[in-house]
């Protein structure tokens, strides 16, 4: 290897413009380096480091001390989304965990709809949600508001919904094992404000609990009154919810509705 060699700092004079003793301070230390000159604090007892490997570049993390206060490697760039971060004391690139809500589809209908069906529904989730707007054109005040999952039309649905609404007090319905869940009324034409819809599904992609739900509808009663229902049910079947069905029990839903289907962390 070519031995690199600095002039001496001897002939300048210290305090004079032609002083670089600094300068030259630093080029010696660079020199001594590419010499081979290590120091030996920084090596690993083990380590055979040659001049042969420090002009091939050839030094390895076996061969630095772990006390040493210098690397031989750099952090290789991580993937889109990732971020740096430290896992037992070591700097390295993590996929953040998402939180919240997560929009999974939203259907705005464009002409009326008979119903409006989520399906092939991802499997990631610990529970969806559902989140509308609607309102049915059938000539009344309002129409029950019917749910199905995955296409199921046997005897598995129960449910329990109750309303409060105007002066009319409170009304409920529960039922067992019916072809289909209700979730109270949705508004209707004569009805002037839509109906705003929730309903909450944990663990749908479980196959070992069989199903429940919750939920609430505001804004749709029969006689034409504000107010609201609260509803919970279950699904007799063990199997992942991979699809989802909202009707009115009359007419078709409006231009203008919204739906929307969330995945919650």
């Amino acid at each position: 290897m070519t031995q690199y060699n600095i002039v001496s700092g001897a002939s300048l004079v210290a305090g004079q413009p032609e002083d670089v003793s600094i300068i030259l301070a630093n080029l010696q230390a660079i020199a001594s380096v590419l010499n081979g000159n290590l120091d030996n604090a920084n090596l690993h007892a083990s380590a055979a480091i040659a001049k042969s490997k420090l002009a091939a570049l050839d030094i390895m993390n076996s061969d630095v001390n772990g006390a040493a206060a210098i690397a031989v490697s750099k952090l290789a760039a991580g993937t889109e989304g990732q971020s740096l971060d430290t896992v037992a004391g070591v700097p390295a690139w993590t996929t953040p965990v998402p939180s919240g809500l997560t929009l999974i589809s939203e259907q705005l209908l464009a002409a009326p709809a008979a119903s409006v069906t989520f399906s092939a529904i991802p499997q990631t989730y610990r529970s969806i949600e559902v989140r509308a707007l609607a309102k049915s054109d059938a000539a009344v005040h309002a129409t029950l508001l019917l749910l199905d999952f995955n296409g199921d039309a046997g005897a598995v649905y129960s449910y329990q919904w109750n309303s409060g609404y105007g002066a009319f007090g409170m009304r409920g319905v529960a039922t067992l094992d019916q072809v289909r869940a209700e979730l109270g009324d949705v508004s209707a034409a004569t009805q002037t404000y839509p109906s705003a819809i929730y309903l909450l599904i944990p663990g749908y992609a479980g196959t070992v609990l069989m199903k429940a739900w919750t939920g609430h509808v505001g804004g749709a009663q029969s006689e034409g009154s504000p107010g609201g229902f609260a509803v919970g049910g279950g699904f007799k079947r063990t199997t992942a919810i991979t699809s989802l069905r909202l009707r009115p029990n009359a007419g078709n839903f409006i231009i203008g509705s919204r739906f929307a289907l969330y995945g919650v962390l």
